[in-house]
């Protein structure tokens, strides 16, 4: 038995960016290429992924490559949601 066994419904991945300057610009390092991974090993612990992506006018044109990139990974929910100060 897992430790994760029934614990969760998914873990919540936010995933902003596929961009390094724009990741950048929110202050960030830049450790998209953990994200990814990280999600990639959920996956292949059988674990449900759900992404969340926070969209702001520097991030607004890569949504479709952010859909298209987790869809990829196989993610189990995808969220896309405005930040309301942006």
């Amino acid at each position: 038995m897992s430790l994760l066994d029934g614990a969760y419904d998914y873990i919540q991945v936010s995933l902003d960016t596929l961009n390094s300057h724009t990741h950048k610009l929110w202050g960030e390092v830049d450790k998209i290429h953990r994200v990814i991974k990280g999600i990639e090993v959920l996956k292949e612990y059988g674990l449900k992924v759900k992404t969340n992506t926070v969209y702001t006018r520097y991030n607004i044109n890569e949504l479709w490559n952010i859909y298209l990139s987790v869809h990829k990974l196989k993610v189990d929910q995808i969220s896309f949601d405005v930040a309301l100060s942006s």
